[in-house]
């Protein structure tokens, strides 16, 4: 239950709760998807200014110049000329606007509290993606580049009798391994990409976890040089360690991180002959080597149910 567009989460989610109320006599697959914390961060009131920083910002006018086209999103997303004033008003309405959805997924899950649905129900809360405010200057956008405040999400898995509650695991974990998940607690077995996460699964975390970026449009992005699916960025990831393989034009170029050491990557220790940075890249070879020659193709036909579901969603005008 989502759509690409302003309407308020507490709207879908009331919208979601009528929908469980109306089906809960039977079993029931619920997506609820809310959109707010996106660019253009404009969380309502009272969480609008519930992290204002001094002065409140009053020099922010970014959303005024885009609304009259001094900017184009290219150039916010990176070139960001905002001052020093207006870079937190933005950062502290992004803020707010996961602030305010945090609060509207709490009511949801009180009103099924409420409906004693909790206890049987399987709750998985996740996100597509983080977002970039600043770091490596890519401002308020995500899937471009894959550093870690794009490839870090929130993953919370709430299991049929709270089976596992409470425990924080710290291993390498995938949106990929949502759907194994889901269909591991109903029984299903599928051979599927992933893994269930389910700890009474005992599947082993990955050695590696791959990562790439989607598709580029922005002609103002100074690191895509190369167009099309060749300039996407590839990154594995493996324990502390992480490999960014970067199109360039003349090759490629790689940047090597101890995110144990290095949380923010601002030191790169690539080396072509460090052995760390030479097995990830094996592994990146090897898994672009698994892609058949039509992993990269788009099929432009859709039948009408399926385009007007994307349509519904916002990924398709």
């Amino acid at each position: 239950m989502g759509r690409r567009s302003r309407v308020r989460d507490r709207f879908r989610a009331s919208r979601a709760i009528e929908w469980v109320e109306e089906n809960q006599g039977a079993p029931f697959f619920l997506w609820l998807h809310v959109w707010d914390p996106h660019f253009r961060y404009v969380p309502p009131a009272p969480w609008d200014d519930a992290f204002a920083p001094p002065g409140g910002g009053s020099n922010f006018d970014l959303y005024e110049r885009l609304s009259r086209r001094e900017l184009s999103l290219g150039e916010v997303f990176f070139q960001s000329s905002l001052n020093a004033e207006g870079l937190p008003r933005a950062i502290s309405l992004y803020d707010a606007e996961i602030r305010y959805t945090d609060q509207i997924v709490g009511e949801f899950l009180e009103r099924l509290r409420a409906l004693e649905l909790i206890d049987s129900a399987m709750i998985v809360l996740a996100s597509d993606h983080g977002e970039s405010l600043g770091e490596h200057d890519l401002y308020f956008e995500h899937g471009e580049y894959l550093y870690e405040p794009t490839l870090r999400i929130p993953l919370l898995v709430h299991f049929p009798g709270g089976t596992g509650g409470g425990a924080r695991v710290d291993e390498l974990a995938s949106i990929t391994d949502i759907y194994p998940t889901v269909l591991g607690a109903v029984g299903l077995d599928r051979d599927l990409p992933g893994r269930n996460l389910d700890p009474r699964a005992r599947e082993p975390p990955p050695p590696v976890l791959l990562a790439e970026t989607g598709r580029n449009f922005y002609a103002e992005d100074p690191r895509r040089p190369v167009p099309g699916i060749a300039g996407n960025w590839l990154c594995a990831i493996s324990g502390e360690w992480k490999l960014i393989r970067i199109p360039s034009d003349t090759g490629f170029d790689c940047e090597l991180y101890d995110l144990s050491e290095d949380p923010s990557e601002s030191h790169n220790l690539y080396s072509p002959h460090d052995t760390i940075a030479r097995r990830l890249e094996a592994e990146i070879e090897q898994w672009i080597g698994s892609f058949s020659p039509s992993d990269g193709a788009m099929d432009e036909s859709l039948d009408p149910a399926t385009a007007a579901r994307l349509r519904a969603l916002g990924y398709l005008d």
